[in-house]
């Protein structure tokens, strides 16, 4: 997602990215760790529900535009929405096993 102003997904993605990283070196304990752990887990999920949306966003704009003669696959373009899905319902187990306590 490109965006003329504000943030885009490839700052979301690495933002994300860091704070699993920072997570192995700051204990979730504390009040920057667990900032920063909260970033960890559930930036993910906002992160890769706002990319469905914007892929299917983009599957119906292009079904619209193209012509009723020109060769348009929905169908092989959704694969991102499927992989996109797939990430999601990866990140939920984690998120509801990052709850439990000892």
């Amino acid at each position: 997602i490109n965006a003329e102003y504000g943030w885009t997904t490839d700052d979301g993605f690495c933002g994300v990215f860091a704070a699993s990283i920072a997570t192995a070196f700051l204990p979730p304990t504390g009040a920057l760790g667990g900032g920063v752990y909260a970033i960890a887990v559930y930036g993910g999920v906002v992160l890769f529900s706002a990319l469905m949306l914007y892929q299917t966003q983009s599957i119906i704009k292009g079904c619209e535009r193209t012509p009723y003669n020109a060769p348009y696959d929905p169908i092989s373009a959704s694969i991102g929405i499927y992989m996109t899905t797939i990430n999601l319902f990866c990140q939920n187990p984690a998120n509801s096993a990052s709850g439990k306590r000892k």
